[in-house]
C-alpha cells in the first residue's frame, strides 16, 4: 500500500530543498516567496494567483494572500540571480562536451481573450489559422543519462508589444542567453523556421555547434553542384548543418556549401 502522507513529505522536502538552492543569494523574504509561488504553482496547476493563493491555504483571508503575492511579485528584481543559480543545477545534469540543447518557437492562442494587453495576431500551429496570441521562444537541454528535456529559457511576447523589435530578435536574445551559459561544444538544435542567414552568421561567428532543419527552398552547392535541397523521395529535407564543416565553406544568402554528407 501506497503511503501517502510520507510521499507528500519527501515530495514538499525536495520541493524545499529545490527551492533553496535557486534562492541562494535572495533576502530570506524573497526566498519565503519564491517557494510559496513554485509550491502554488505545482499544487493549483494554474499561474494566476488567486489559484496559488487557494493552494497555500493560509489562515487568513484569500484577498490578504492575493494582495501579498501581487506585491512580493510586483516587488522582486531578482530573476537574473535566481535563473543563475537554477542553470548552475541544471548543469550537473549534462555532459556540456556532447550535450543537446534544443530551441523552437511556439503560440500561445488567446480566442476568447481580445482585449489581453498587447495581445495580437498570431499563426496557430495547432489548427493553421490566424488567432488572437502571443509568440514564444523555448530553449530546453536533455539530461545526460535520462535524456530527459531540462527548459533553460522561455520568453512570451508579442508584435504589438511596446519594445519588441522582431521575432529574429527575441530568437537571437535567446541564443545569446544560451551562449553566455553553455559551451559552444554543446549542439544546438533547430527547426526549419531557424533556416536564415541571421542565425547562421551568428553561429558561426561565436563557433558553435549546431543543427538546422532546412527548408524546401534551401539550395545547397554538394560536389561542386547548386541544387535544391530534398530527400531521395521528394519529401520536406532534412539536412544537418555541423559549424566545423561550414566555417572554412561560407555562405551566400539562400545557399549554403556543405562539405558534409547530406543525410
Amino acid at each position: 500500500m501506497i503511503n501517502y502522507n510520507r510521499l507528500g513529505y519527501e515530495i514538499k522536502r525536495d520541493l524545499a530543498n529545490f527551492s533553496e538552492k535557486i534562492s541562494n543569494g535572495l533576502k530570506r523574504p524573497q526566498s519565503k516567496f519564491l517557494l510559496q509561488m513554485i509550491y502554488g504553482i505545482l499544487a493549483g496547476n494554474k499561474l494566476h494567483l488567486s489559484e496559488i493563493a487557494r493552494s497555500l491555504n493560509e489562515n487568513i483571508t484569500l484577498k490578504k494572500t492575493i494582495d501579498r503575492l501581487s506585491r512580493n511579485l510586483s516587488a522582486f528584481k531578482e530573476k537574473e540571480t535566481v535563473m543563475k543559480n537554477y542553470i548552475s543545477e541544471v548543469k550537473k545534469q549534462i555532459n556540456e562536451e556532447n550535450a543537446v540543447i534544443i530551441i523552437d518557437n511556439s503560440d500561445i492562442t488567446k480566442p476568447c481573450s481580445p482585449k489581453m494587453e498587447a495581445i495580437s495576431d498570431v499563426h496557430d500551429g495547432s489548427t493553421g489559422e490566424i488567432r488572437k496570441g502571443y509568440f514564444t521562444v523555448e530553449a530546453a537541454v536533455l539530461s545526460q543519462n535520462k535524456k530527459m528535456p531540462l527548459p533553460v529559457y522561455e520568453k512570451v511576447f508579442s508584435a504589438a508589444e511596446k519594445g519588441v523589435i522582431s521575432a529574429t530578435h527575441e530568437n537571437l536574445q535567446c541564443l545569446k542567453s544560451l551562449s553566455a551559459h553553455f559551451s559552444k561544444n554543446c549542439v544546438r538544435t533547430l527547426d526549419r523556421g531557424f533556416d536564415a542567414n541571421d542565425y547562421y552568421r551568428y553561429f558561426l561567428k561565436n563557433d558553435e555547434k549546431f543543427v538546422i532543419r532546412s527548408k524546401k527552398n534551401r539550395n545547397v552547392i554538394y560536389n561542386g553542384k547548386t541544387q535544391r535541397h530534398r530527400t531521395r523521395n521528394g519529401a520536406m529535407p532534412l539536412c544537418l548543418f555541423w559549424h566545423s564543416f561550414l566555417v572554412s565553406a561560407g555562405y551566400l544568402p539562400n545557399t549554403v556549401f556543405l562539405i558534409i554528407k547530406i543525410c
